[in-house]
């Protein structure tokens, strides 16, 4: 259903019918809209986690999104040993019980959203970007294989799409607007 729910949105932003659209994968496996004739250069993302479907549209310019479901995750430092950067990994472990749990999700939603942004294989690349973590929740980007100008040039946003949900989308700067619109489809399984 959600593939199909992504064919119908993106019909709607190519003003095509939805049976004509094309899709392909690049090298890593990422989809990708194959532009049509004349048609608009659509970048999209997809992303879902229990109930929850995110896709993420951005005109000429990559774009990526992740959201996770936030639960208990009982090997997350161990994760962000593996995965994270160190200085982000000594933060998780200051936290404690949901704030660790919390941290945990929001770190993970803003470098899948950052990776899908580049469309790269994620595994191998998640501890590429490094990313400061707020006060308030949130986190900030500071740097993409150690280079700080990558942080000016980029930008990944906080969504909160749902009750129980993080999500973060990343582009490259300017993003003029962000519109979260909410579908529901009766009768979904």
């Amino acid at each position: 259903k959600a593939h199909g729910m992504a064919r119908q949105i993106l019909a709607g932003y190519s003003d095509a019918d939805a049976a004509t659209l094309t899709f392909a994968r690049n090298r890593h496996g990422k989809p990708y809209l194959v532009p049509r004739a004349n048609g608009p250069d659509l970048q999209f993302s997809v992303s879902h986690s229990g109930n929850c479907f995110m896709l993420a549209v951005r005109l000429d310019h990559s774009i990526g999104i992740d959201v996770e479901k936030v639960r208990d995750v009982p090997q997350a430092m161990n994760i962000a040993q593996s995965h994270f950067t160190p200085a982000e990994s000594r933060g998780l472990a200051a936290l404690l019980g949901t704030a660790r749990r919390d941290a945990f999700f929001v770190l993970w939603t803003h470098k899948e959203a950052a990776i899908k942004r580049l469309g790269i294989g994620l595994a191998a690349n998640l501890g590429r970007a490094e990313l400061d973590l707020d006060p308030v929740g949130g986190a900030r980007l500071v740097a993409w294989d150690g280079d700080r100008s990558v942080a000016e040039r980029w930008a990944i946003r906080r969504l909160d799409p749902a009750p129980g949900y993080v999500a973060a989308v990343a582009s490259v700067h300017p993003v003029g607007s962000l519109t979260l619109q909410t579908w529901s489809h009766a009768g979904a399984d």
